[in-house]
């Protein structure tokens, strides 16, 4: 088993022992890490993924074919396969695949503390490689206890009501969305309008014991919560200064908006009148954490800040490279 990263797509090599195994990319057999867009592709045959994921994938009317894992090992042509929590969404795993060489794990989005609502990653022993991935992997990015952005954010609304405006949250409907609802039910005690997208995925996470009240801003409730002070979760990239002009002019009430972004920690965001560092991704020091825990005698450093990792831990005496 060798990683190939040759090309713009990682994949493990087996050999002649089995197809090779596609990672979060198109290929005839595929690992889907979760269910965000940019790690799903739909030209595949057989694909490796947990059942919330697949749940969530077919709520957005997606059609394929899924050989599902979920926490237990899966072994095909003496190749074994474990999915391990990842801690940054509904359904989200790493990958642990085992040969009679070597073992290998690919984290995908990795949060080693967990979020609001989903528990830390899972640490794996035993790794001869690992392919981490490195989206804040630099020093100056340092992430507050979740509770404590919780805490600004109730407080931000809280004030922000008591001023008499509507306020809107962007987050990704995925992930993000459910946090933002969660912090809003059970710090502010306040039931938040969303719309479509947002509702049906939250449903997936209702269906998976996640505790969320929320309106579907498409219903008779949702109509009438709207015709009166109101907190909506929207998706991120629906957040902006038109649409805060517009609900202003429609509602006659004047809205404040924020998003919620691991890079609000170090970018300043001007078209917001607020903005949280709420990130579902794990900070510099805790994937320096997860990196010493698993302990691997390769690694391969991907996205994000990758090449900055993989010269700190070279530095450490870990044999890292970026990729």
């Amino acid at each position: 088993m060798k990683l190939n990263t040759n090309c713009k797509s990682f994949v493990l090599d087996f050999g002649l022992k089995q197809p090779n195994l596609f990672l979060d990319s198109a290929g005839d057999f595929a690992f889907f890490s979760h269910a965000h867009s940019d790690h799903i592709k739909s030209n595949v045959k057989h694909v490796l993924t947990s059942k919330p994921t697949l749940s969530i994938l077919k709520s957005k009317g997606m059609k394929i074919n899924f050989d599902i894992i979920d926490k237990k090992i899966f072994e095909k042509n003496g190749i074994s396969f474990d999915l391990l929590e990842s801690g940054h969404v509904l359904g989200s795993r790493q990958l642990k695949a085992i040969t009679e060489e070597k073992s290998f794990v690919y984290t995908g989005d990795l949060n080693v503390n967990g979020t609001i609502i989903n528990p830390p990653a899972e640490v794996p022993t035993d790794v001869d490689e690992l392919l981490i991935e490195s989206t804040f992997a630099k020093p100056t990015y340092s992430f507050l206890d979740a509770t404590e952005v919780a805490q600004q954010i109730s407080n931000w609304v809280n004030s922000n009501l008591a001023s008499g405006h509507n306020i809107v949250l962007g987050g990704y409907s995925l992930g993000k969305s459910q946090e933002l609802i969660k912090i809003l039910n059970d710090y502010n005690n306040i039931c938040p309008v969303v719309n479509d997208s947002i509702s049906r995925i939250s449903q997936e996470y209702v269906a998976e014991g996640v505790k969320l009240d929320f309106i579907n801003s498409n219903t008779q409730e949702g109509h009438d919560a709207l015709s009166k002070q109101f907190v909506a979760v929207l998706p991120q990239n629906q957040v902006n200064l038109t649409l805060k002009k517009k609900l202003t002019e429609f509602y006659k009430r004047s809205v404040k908006i924020a998003i919620a972004t691991g890079w609000a920690s170090s970018m300043k965001f001007s078209n917001y009148d607020e903005a949280f560092a709420l990130s579902s991704h794990s900070d510099f020091k805790s994937l320096l954490q997860y990196v010493q825990e698993v302990n691997p005698k390769k690694i391969y450093c991907n996205h994000g800040f990758s090449t900055e990792f993989a010269n700190y831990l070279r530095r450490m005496n870990y044999d890292a490279i970026s990729v």
